[in-house]
């Protein structure tokens, strides 16, 4: 991968996600936004729903940007783990959930790992779950805390800083 631009991550894979802020600085005192979508006062995330690699997406709001964490976590720091519940005991789930007002529930009814046997008869295991963020977007990234340390940014302005914007594109378009 070679960097052009900084904090822009390209590469010359399908897809690309970046990061763009507009001369904002990390301040702790953003406003918790108090709109997420909630049912039961609890927010519910289903991963089906977080697809993150395909289309030009532009995301400035808190709750997409709290998908592509939640997201993030899954593809991070999950990957040998067999129930949805195990999510929140991971350092980066706990982080988020402390700065989102409500609690948060994952929804996936695939969630697990799938042992398979190669031709050769070796055993594989496969972690499977809804969603996605394409792979070399998490390139070079072992937790949700690398990815925010990379982009020196913390939590609390990466969900509520409606200045930060999560880019999503491809080389399609």
């Amino acid at each position: 991968m070679k960097k052009i631009r900084f904090k822009v991550f390209e590469t010359n894979s399908s897809s690309a996600h970046s990061l763009c802020i507009y001369g904002v600085k990390m301040i702790l005192g953003y406003e918790r936004e108090t709109s997420f979508p909630l049912e039961d006062n609890v927010i519910k995330i289903s991963l089906e729903d977080c697809e993150f690699g395909w289309g030009y997406e532009t995301y400035t709001d808190p709750y997409n940007k709290l998908k592509y964490a939640i997201m993030l976590v899954v593809e991070l720091e999950c990957r040998k783990f067999n129930t949805v519940e195990e999510i929140y005991g991971t350092e980066g789930f706990q982080l988020i959930q402390q700065f989102v007002p409500h609690k948060i529930v994952i929804i996936d009814d695939t969630f697990g790992n799938v042992e398979y046997k190669c031709k050769e008869g070796h055993p594989y295991t496969y972690h499977r779950h809804a969603g996605y963020i394409d792979h070399l977007s998490l390139s070079g990234y072992s937790c949700l805390n690398s990815f925010l340390k990379d982009w020196e940014v913390d939590i609390n302005t990466f969900l509520y800083n409606s200045e930060l914007e999560l880019i999503i594109d491809n080389d399609n378009n």
